[in-house]
């Protein structure tokens, strides 16, 4: 019996394979990169920058003192304890996920989380510790040793002017968009969107409502499930891992979660929100987790995201994180990479029909948020081919094939 293929709409073919052609110079660009600058010099300029970069080119027989901890495990209370007292990035909470391993310093004061993917070592976030260099130095050593290209992912202005000093190649991938408490009032003209959602809420009997997922009702749950479900389904694409929070992460008493229900007791949306600390006291918020109903209160998102940020602020909050958003952000190009940068813009104008990174960015300026740029840095500009990879893999483990047709039904879908 020979094979049944899937018909799709001419147009919606027509589109896919021009889609494809845009990445066809994005893969030779990457390649040219690697053979172009394959033995580029790296020179240590700074008197930081020096053990970071001898830590990493230093021979792979070496053995650091105190032999660290290399753990494949799930979070512990001393990684748990670490964060809430250094914990102090938006991102600091994410490092608990599935997924993630941990390299601890040998005293157990700092770590790095991290996943392997194709000898390429991804971190979540930053270091989290009291000394970030000194942890950061014994994380590189350990790369070094276990042949694995070391790749920090989402990394602040900080860390890249150490790592750029060292010779890295630094790129910006995001933006963290921040909100500080305090004073906010949502008055003016600015403010009309979150005002209006607001307003909607009250007038169709829609409330907010904190839970703790794990010991809600089992209605409750369903329907978050439900609407989990459903926001995916209209998507038609896998959904993202890595630094992109999904049902699974939910299950932890520290998230808190916030329902839009009406006076029936359905559930129209659901945001999350991890904790950042600071000295053992969470002193902000990040954004994680946004589904909506597709044939739900049209406000829904708004009104959480703006019943939120008056709640916390109301409890002491100092900050809430909107969170970044992968290939989306204002900043001009780095001269220094315009090249590379250039190929991730291309790469984001081929993804944005499909996952709407930069409408999702719009969407969080509407709360004027203070933007702070987050990069990807790796040893060498060579390396970018298999540190790309290794990013797309962190996002969508094992799904390539799951990828590839959803894409082309997406794609089918928005044209037919």
């Amino acid at each position: 019996m020979s094979p049944v293929y899937p018909q799709w709409p001419r147009d919606a073919c027509d589109d896919l394979s021009s889609r494809l052609r845009e990445m066809i110079p994005i893969s030779y660009a990457l390649k040219a990169s690697y053979f172009t600058h394959r033995r580029s010099p790296v020179s240590p300029t700074s008197s930081l920058a020096r053990p970071l970069a001898r830590s990493y080119r230093s021979s792979r027989n070496s053995t650091p003192a105190g032999k660290p901890s290399l753990r494949a495990a799930g979070p512990d209370a001393r990684m748990r304890a670490l964060l809430s007292r250094f914990g102090t990035n938006s991102m600091s909470w994410m490092t608990t996920w599935p997924g993630n391993r941990y390299w601890f310093e040998p005293e157990a004061d700092g770590f790095v989380a991290f996943r392997v993917i194709g000898r390429v070592a991804v971190t979540t976030g930053e270091p989290v510790g009291p000394d970030p260099v000194r942890t950061l130095t014994g994380f590189l050593g350990n790369c070094r040793e276990q042949g694995w290209t070391p790749c920090l992912y989402a990394v602040g202005a900080n860390t890249r002017a150490l790592l750029a000093s060292a010779g890295w190649t630094c790129l910006q991938i995001a933006e963290d968009a921040t909100i500080p408490l305090g004073s906010l009032a949502f008055t003016g003209k600015t403010y009309q969107d979150a005002r209006t959602a607001l307003n909607r809420a009250r007038a169709a009997g829609v409330s907010a409502r904190w839970i703790d997922y794990r010991g809600a009702a089992a209605e409750t749950t369903a329907q978050i499930e439900e609407v989990c479900a459903r926001w995916l389904a209209e998507k038609g694409l896998p959904e993202l891992g890595f630094t992109l929070g999904n049902l699974a992460s939910l299950d932890d008493p520290r998230v808190r979660v916030l329902v839009a229900v009406d006076a029936a007791g359905r559930v129209h949306a659901v945001t999350s929100w991890l904790p950042v600390h600071r000295g053992g006291t969470v002193i902000g918020w990040t954004l994680d987790l946004q589904r909506r109903l597709p044939d739900g209160f049209g406000c829904a998102m708004d009104f959480l995201i703006a019943s939120a940020l008056l709640t916390l602020q109301d409890e002491g909050a100092e900050f809430v994180s909107l969170s970044g958003v992968p290939l989306a952000y204002r900043s001009r190009i780095e001269t220094r990479h315009t090249w590379l940068q250039g190929v991730l813009r291309a790469t984001a104008r081929v993804l944005e029909p499909l996952y709407g990174f930069a409408s999702l960015a719009a969407y969080k300026a509407k709360f004027r948020p203070a933007y702070s740029p987050l990069y990807i840095c790796f040893p060498r500009r060579r390396h970018a081919p298999r540190v790309g990879a290794a990013v797309a893999g962190a996002y969508l483990p094992g799904r390539r094939a799951e990828l590839m047709l959803a894409t082309a039904r997406a794609f089918a879908n928005r044209t037919s």
